[in-house]
């Protein structure tokens, strides 16, 4: 177990499960073994407290594994519509307005070319 370093006095230490983070020290405790210590172990050792060899699982212990845990399959990731994805965009306000702000100006822009438009037409 990974143990953060030692709190303030008369506080006791938290435990923490993930791996190390800066500023952490690394303490085996019990029968683990540090993330620096592993590079050091030899191989035999390795396997043995692993409970395991080099050649890995035999075809019995793959079938009875499988029917207890299941295959080995890769999760998929089920993907939303490209429509919904779409959508998800205009989740943001700032999105909104800016779309709001571009339809005014368009607007506008649309509005002053007619007026010149006319009035280039009817000058000639």
């Amino acid at each position: 177990m990974w143990r953060r370093p030692a709190p303030a006095p008369g506080g006791p230490a938290k435990p923490w499960s993930g791996p190390p983070r800066p500023g952490d020290s690394v303490v085996s405790t019990g029968d683990e073994i540090g993330p620096e210590e592993i590079w050091q172990e030899p191989a035999s050792r390795l396997l043995k407290r692993l409970a395991t060899n080099p050649s890995g699982l035999d075809t019995a212990e793959v079938q009875s594994l499988s029917a207890v845990h299941g295959y080995n399959t890769a999760a998929t990731a089920t993907r939303s519509p490209l429509w919904l994805q779409f959508l998800a965009r205009f989740r943001n306000p700032l999105v909104v307005i800016y779309l709001i702000g571009v339809t005014v100006a368009y607007l506008a822009l649309v509005e002053i070319a007619k007026h010149v438009f006319y009035r280039f037409i009817a000058e000639r």
